[in-house]
């Protein structure tokens, strides 16, 4: 039996433009038919698997053979599934998990006595430093759906229309603001971390390049827990495992079950004092190994929260060998309400194909490039995203990936394109005077601009007035010539004349200049310059300014 599958998959490897897969598909909902949001569903013995929708609702794709299917949601009991592949034929099931049964050990209580929780997060905070330097390499597959949605939305903010026909939202105000999925290879090594975005499909932009740094991996080992990254900066949340937990938490032991082989401690963890940068929630830890098995972590304004409402944690992990449990799905979860605008986001994780402390070559990490995208990461077809994202979309997220993508392919029609770049360079009066003229060449090829005349943010105007030289005219010229995507040859030249000291100055450099499409505001730009500058002696600012 073993040699027959294996011949399989040597066929299945030589087969890459006509791979046979089955596909296992259906819902997640309790024993009342409630459904259960973001719940995963795996390959028994594996880290191999998918994270449901916000609907429940899920699709696993897998090559012919015998599987055991497992269901897996926080607070519930696991349910598993026995499938059979033979072919490309799709398998239909529902997964219907019950509550965990929590059992508890008779304990003696005394009046002074604590909870039987805390000694069992003394052994986790003991092994905190274990379970972060037991890492030394990672790599895994990740695949992100990052989407906001609005609850509520005003027509017009501080005067100004925010709803327009990009802007996919109902008379009530609800709606997709902003919506991305992505598929990346992440490596990390020491310090050393590279992620690799082989494919990104941002609503409404098909130059959209989502995030180059997906959400970090939030790890609660850490004493500081920094929901956005090292990067964002921020002071963090004391993780409730911390080395000073026990001065800042209160816990107590819920209960306890029975899963694959491992005890699971399911634990209430609440903040001591308000306002401190504290979680509220639950916290499962396998016992003995004394690792987070998953948790439900909550921060609220009591929690010291700025901006947001409240920020919901969600994390499962799964054994990868004794004693080494490895995130196989997270969900940040937050809500907002800020001028007027109600609105909730969710960024879900998925992790696939986890290995730790495997060889990772060298050349990974060669050069300070964190991030890099492959050449066509935002040119996949709609096929291409079917069969690769591991979370189904809900009906919302695919009307607006639709309408969105329609309205920029109609707005990006060349002969549109073409007519409003004609109506641009139209001569107008008043934008003479407040923004100069601006003129565009067919397709952008080449693009002229001036300052304006009188009026200019800046004062950055032809005409100006100071006590040295008195009314003097500076007229300026920018140039730029595209070459190909992202690269362009770039030209100024200005000249100034002073009224009243009668000195002309004039000035003019070109310039190559390449962006990086793998991060935004990114440039590079080699050229030469030259001329005559006069300078304010107050300030040090030239008299010329570039565009």
């Amino acid at each position: 039996m073993r040699r027959t599958r294996h011949w399989v998959y040597i066929i299945l490897l030589m087969l890459p433009y006509n791979i046979i897969a089955g596909v296992l598909k259906g819902k997640v909902t309790d024993e009342k038919g409630t459904t259960l949001p973001y719940a995963t569903v795996f390959v028994e013995s594996t880290t191999i698997g998918v994270t449901a929708n916000g609907n429940g609702d899920f699709e696993l794709v897998l090559v012919p053979g015998l599987y055991k299917v497992v269901c897996q949601y926080i607070g519930y009991k696991q349910s598993s599934f026995n499938l059979s592949l033979t072919g490309n034929e799709t398998i239909e099931h529902v997964f219907v998990l019950k509550g965990q049964s929590l059992e508890m050990k008779e304990v003696v209580v005394h009046a002074n006595s604590e909870d039987p929780a805390y000694a069992i997060i003394r052994h986790v905070i003991a092994k905190r430093k274990f379970h972060l330097g037991q890492v030394r390499s990672f790599q895994t597959s990740i695949y992100l759906k990052g989407v906001v949605r609005t609850r509520k939305m005003p027509e017009k903010l501080m005067g100004q229309k925010v709803r327009d026909d990009e802007t996919i939202v109902d008379s009530a105000g609800k709606g997709v603001l902003y919506l991305t999925e992505e598929y990346a290879d992440y490596y990390a090594s020491g310090k050393s971390e590279k992620t690799v975005i082989h494919s990104v499909h941002e609503s409404g932009n098909n130059n959209g390049l989502g995030f180059s740094k997906f959400p970090p991996v939030i790890t609660f080992y850490d004493n500081n827990v920094n929901l956005f990254g090292e990067e964002q900066g921020g002071r963090g949340f004391i993780s409730p495992v911390s080395d000073n937990a026990m001065l800042y938490y209160k816990y107590k032991l819920l209960g306890q079950f029975r899963e694959q082989g491992n005890t699971i401690y399911k634990i209430r963890v609440t903040q001591k004092r308000a306002y401190e940068p504290c979680f509220n929630g639950t916290i499962y830890i396998v016992d003995e190994d004394w690792a987070i098995h998953s948790l439900n972590m909550t921060l609220a304004k009591k929690s010291g929260m700025d901006i947001f409402d409240t920020m919901r944690v969600d994390q499962l992990f799964l054994p990868l060998q004794k004693d080494n449990w490895v995130i196989k799905s997270q969900l940040q979860y937050f809500t907002v309400n800020l001028l007027g605008i109600d609105g909730t986001g969710s960024f879900v994780t998925v992790y696939n194909k986890q290995k730790v402390n495997e060889p990772i070559p060298d050349s990974t990490f060669a050069g300070k490039v964190t991030s890099a995208y492959d050449k066509s990461a935002n040119k996949k077809d709609t096929g291409y995203w079917k069969d690769a994202r591991p979370i189904p979309l809900e009906e919302d997220e695919k009307r607006d990936f639709i309408v969105k993508d329609s309205v920029y392919k109609k707005l990006n029609d060349p002969d549109r394109l073409d007519s409003m770049r004609r109506k641009r360079n139209k001569l107008k009066p008043l934008g003479l005077l407040t923004e100069g003229y601006s003129f565009s060449s067919k397709k952008n090829k080449n693009i002229y601009k001036t300052n304006s005349l009188l009026i200019g943010l800046g004062g950055d105007n032809v005409v100006n007035y100071n006590i040295v030289e008195g009314f003097n005219i500076a007229p300026k010229i920018h140039w730029q010539h595209f070459i190909d995507t992202g690269k362009y040859l770039v030209g100024d030249a200005a000249v100034r004349y002073g009224f009243s000291n009668r000195h002309i100055n004039s000035v003019a450099r070109l310039y190559y200049l390449t962006r990086d499409r793998a991060f935004r505001n990114r440039a590079w730009l080699f050229g030469a310059e030259g001329g005559k500058v006069c300078l304010s002696i107050q300030s040090g600012e030239p008299g010329i300014a570039f565009f």
